[in-house]
Formats: C-alpha cells, structure tokens, sequence
C-alpha cells in the first residue's frame, strides 16, 4: 500500500496527542477500536500501539491517538504549521516520518 499524506501541524495537533486522517484516505484505515501501530520517525523500534477513534469526527473519518510519547515526539521534531508526512503502511501500521533534515 504505502501511502503518503500530508498532514499540516495546527495548533491542536501540536498541542495534543492525536491527528486526523482526511476523508480521501478513510478506506485505508482500519475501524473503529481497532489497534493501529505508529512508527515515529526512522527508527523501527521507536512504536507505539494505540486505537483507531471513528466516533470523534462527524464524518467517521479516523482520529489516532499517540498519547503522550507521540506529542512529544511530533513537539521535538516539528514546529506549528509545518507539514508533516504520514506513511499508511497498512490499515494498522502508519509511519511518521521525521523533518527532513533530523533523525
């Protein structure tokens, strides 16, 4: 599969430990409560398992929470407003890749 999206850092997201995946992508997403693993950065031992939320968005699309190793991650690596690059891997396994230019 892996698909690439594009996800721009607003104040929310980089406050708090989730993000949303666009309506266009919301097939490639597994269902609601189901386990999804996210992969921060490069690192393939950096994961961290969590849920896939359909119930927060009115349009069913998913929310996934990273809690708070996520927040600090996506804080250390990225500043708000800037863009970063969700990779679908499979409907359970999403890759967050870093800044380009960090680790």
């Amino acid at each position: 599969m892996n698909v690439r999206l594009e996800i721009k850092i607003g104040k929310t997201y980089h406050s708090q430990s989730f993000f949303n995946i666009r309506i266009m992508y919301n097939e490639l997403i597994g269902a609601n409560n189901e386990a999804i693993k996210l992969q921060l950065g490069n690192d393939e031992k950096n994961i961290i398992t969590t849920r896939i939320d359909r119930t927060s968005n009115l349009n069913k699309t998913p929310r996934i929470y990273g809690g708070l190793k996520m927040k600090e991650w996506l804080q250390s690596n990225y500043k708000l407003n800037e863009v970063m690059i969700v990779e679908i891997i499979n409907p359970h396994f999403l890759k967050i890749h870093p800044k380009q230019g960090t680790k």
